[in-house]
């Protein structure tokens, strides 16, 4: 901790960088979207070293899209991404289908996104 002070005591604009991002950092590990948002507004870019500018910047341009993840932690692309990952293996393991509604048929049936409209009636045997 004294060589963090020592070193922010040569540059203002260092400690003043050192500060911003320390606060947003606080604001996104406690899920906190109204702190995150009122930090990022109210920080002056010219008191921030150049790199911090350009991200600064992104995470302004992004700004509703990080205050949704914020908004809704447990919601995730773990699914689709789970689905896709599903669909590269079917490709690889098949080679190459002829026909993309036989792959399209394949995909859908391995993923239980299909579900047929009319239920098949199982024929029970007579018994006399």
């Amino acid at each position: 901790k004294g060589v963090v002070e020592y070193l922010l005591s040569f540059d203002t604009n260092f400690q003043h960088s050192y500060e911003v991002v320390n606060e947003l950092r606080y604001s996104l590990k406690h899920n906190n979207s109204k702190d995150f948002i009122t930090t990022l507004n109210e920080i002056e870019l010219n008191e921030v070293c150049f790199k911090l500018k350009i991200v600064l910047k992104t995470l302004k341009k992004y700004q509703l899209y990080i205050d949704n993840t914020l908004k809704y932690p447990n919601i995730t692309n773990g699914p689709i991404e789970g689905i896709n990952n599903k669909i590269k293996l079917i490709k690889r393991i098949s080679f190459g289908y002829r026909n993309y509604d036989n792959l399209r048929n394949r995909i859908l049936l391995i993923s239980r996104l299909y579900a047929s409209p009319i239920k098949k009636e199982i024929k029970q045997p007579k018994v006399a």
